[in-house]
């Protein structure tokens, strides 16, 4: 061991202590059991050999500050390892055997982990081959899961760079881009600019992440304590800013970039360029089949509302011959159809606007932010557009069919 360059070790395999291995026969996993040994005894006729089933992970475990062993992640390969047995037909691999396995391996070789700043790590290889011996294309009855691991450089031979990235979940109503801050930041120069951004008319709202409420949301969304695993927070404090819709393009946020990067405060700017342009271009189309559908929806609404306006006023058109015959003028004669097609008209429009607000918020149940009922401004001018389109239509209906009969021949009225 005292021979080893651990700064320098190379991606490769170097002989360790041993290896664990575990069989699946007669239906059910045997115990672990320890080798020292490199090589597998295999059956000529192994689908393994013959029809590719097998399946590996790789993953790695690190000596830390505190000079002890952590594993990464090393649930989530038993997970992705059960789902790929599942998809060539082997035996998965239960995930309290692969962690036991996996465990086992790690502390039976201990001393093979390269200690902590020397870039190197333990690589930990869990393999799961079809043993049983198949001439015909079928699965095996039989199966070995073995894990081995070796000490290893980085796989890169210019060594770990890490960068810095943003994972987002989910979608925001806001489109919103992240300032990353300078470490050595002062507080009180971040609550200056947090405020400064608070008055622009663009921003919508900010939130200032500290350096601390970043790592633990990362824990939490990861699953890992990466600050421990590492031994520093390498995250820096940042500020959240939600634009308002109308300024969610490409343009504007391109714009809005530069603007930021000359904040003195500000090391980076991150935001999804590549979402914006696709959410905008998808927004356009879907705007325009929603034009093309809404305008096939008024014809519609306009053909059928005039013929039930027209309908309607046909069985009175006696009682308009007759208001004729006893010397009413035309303006009186209209006057109460217009009167109750106006009514209707903004009754229906009510009735409409109320159903939309219903829809409102079912659709804002499902998708959380969609819709902002704050927006009574939006919702005023809607109610009113509804109200007066409403209106109008009867008026102009009813004014059109009650005309007809008031100059139409008496012989027709029987047609």
């Amino acid at each position: 061991m005292e021979s080893l360059d651990w700064r320098n070790l190379s991606f490769g395999y170097l002989k360790t202590d041993a290896n664990v291995r575990c069989y699946y026969r007669d239906g059910k996993w045997g115990e672990p059991e320890e080798t020292d040994s490199e090589y597998i005894q295999l059956h000529m006729a192994a689908t393994c050999l013959h029809y590719g089933q097998e399946a590996f992970e790789g993953l790695k475990a690190f000596r830390g500050k505190d000079n002890r062993i952590r594993i990464f992640r090393m649930r989530e390969n038993a997970k992705r390892m059960h789902q790929t047995a599942l998809g060539i037909k082997m035996q998965p691999v239960p995930e309290a055997l692969f962690t036991e396995v996996v465990k086992r391996a790690v502390l039976r070789n201990a001393r093979f982990v390269p200690p902590y700043g020397t870039g190197a790590s333990l690589y930990i290889r869990p393999l799961l081959i079809g043993s049983g011996a198949e001439v015909g294309v079928k699965p095996a009855k039989e199966f070995l899961f073995m894990v081995f691991v070796t000490p290893v450089g980085p796989y890169f031979k210019e060594g770990f760079k890490p960068v810095d990235i943003l994972i987002t979940r989910g979608f925001d109503r806001a489109a919103p881009m992240s300032l990353y801050l300078n470490n050595d930041v002062r507080e009180v120069d971040i609550f200056s600019l947090q405020k400064m951004l608070d008055a622009r008319s663009y921003v919508k709202e900010t939130r200032y992440i500290t350096r601390e409420k970043a790592a633990e949301d990362f824990q939490q969304e990861m699953g890992e304590d990466f600050v421990g695993f590492l031994g520093y927070n390498p995250l820096p404090p940042s500020i959240d800013v939600k634009l308002h819709a109308s300024y969610a393009n490409p343009d504007s946020f391109a714009v809005l970039e530069k603007e930021f990067r000359t904040f003195p405060q500000v090391a980076d700017v991150a935001y999804q360029k590549d979402l914006i342009y696709d959410v905008n271009l998808n927004v356009r189309k879907i705007s325009l089949g929603l034009m093309l559908f809404g305008i096939l929806l008024g014809l519609i609404a306009l053909t059928l509302i005039n013929n039930t306006i027209r309908l309607a006023v046909y069985s009175k058109r006696f009682i308009i011959r007759t208001m004729q015959l006893v010397g009413a003028r035309n303006g009186l004669i209209r006057r109460p159809f217009l009167l109750r097609g106006i009514t209707q008209g903004l009754i229906g429009a009510c009735l409409a606007f109320a159903l939309l607000l219903l829809t409102l918020v079912l659709a804002d149940r499902q998708l959380e932010g969609l819709f902002s009922f704050s927006d009574y401004a939006i919702l005023g001018v809607l109610f009113g557009v509804m109200v007066l389109t409403g209106a109008g239509l009867a008026f102009v209906s009813t004014w059109l069919s009650v005309n007809k009969y008031l100059h139409i021949k008496t012989d027709l009225l029987y047609t």
